[in-house]
């Protein structure tokens, strides 16, 4: 039987997994963005449970003292990069991935864009356990797209199911999700404006 390279055997079991991800629209339609140039974009964690912890303030209470317990103070750092890592690093990574497709159609999605006519909000809703060698998880999202001035105004709503990300350890497996996540977005929506083109 040949052998298989080790460095080689590391990547397939470092690959993703074949896990159908789902991106599907619950209420409306996203024809209404077809003419639009911007698009207001925002991120919301809150009610998002992380692995075996239902809620983000468990997760980070555990780990906070978990590592205070091996050196105290930190649990603290600890805490203060994972806030500012998942409230930065996570909508960049989306962001970028997203741009990267739907600039194709001449539309941007940046943050803090108050006069762009509509806001898309992207809110996580959990991350599953960290499973395989390394690191692999999978992310859930809930996207509705809103009038920016009338946010009850829901346009469309998206489910987004098992998005899979692949990293040595949880955290970096995390952005992998959330950069797969904005691609996978930005391709849907692509589709769906092109078809209404038509």
């Amino acid at each position: 039987m040949k052998k298989i390279p080790f460095l080689l055997l590391i990547f397939l079991l470092m690959g993703k997994s074949m896990v159908a991800s789902s991106i599907k629209i619950i209420s409306g339609n996203l024809g209404t963005l077809k003419n639009e140039k911007n698009i207001n974009i925002e991120f919301r964690f809150d009610g998002m449970s992380i692995g075996k912890f239902a809620t983000e303030q468990d997760y980070i209470n555990y780990y906070v003292d978990d590592r205070n317990k091996k050196e105290p103070g930190s649990g603290e750092k600890w805490k203060q990069e994972w806030m500012s890592n998942s409230r930065e690093k996570f909508p960049l990574s989306f962001t970028q991935e997203l741009n990267g497709i739907t600039n194709k159609i001449a539309m941007q999605f940046d943050k803090d864009k108050s006069e762009a006519k509509y806001t898309m909000i992207v809110k996580t809703l959990k991350f599953s356990k960290c499973y395989g060698l390394g690191g692999k998880v999978q992310i859930f999202l809930e996207i509705s797209i809103v009038e920016t001035k009338n946010p009850g105004n829901l346009i469309a709503k998206i489910s987004v199911t098992k998005i899979e990300g692949v990293g040595f350890g949880y955290y970096l497996a995390m952005v992998d999700a959330y950069l797969d996540a904005g691609k996978e977005i930005g391709t849907y929506i692509r589709k769906q404006l092109n078809k209404t083109k038509n």
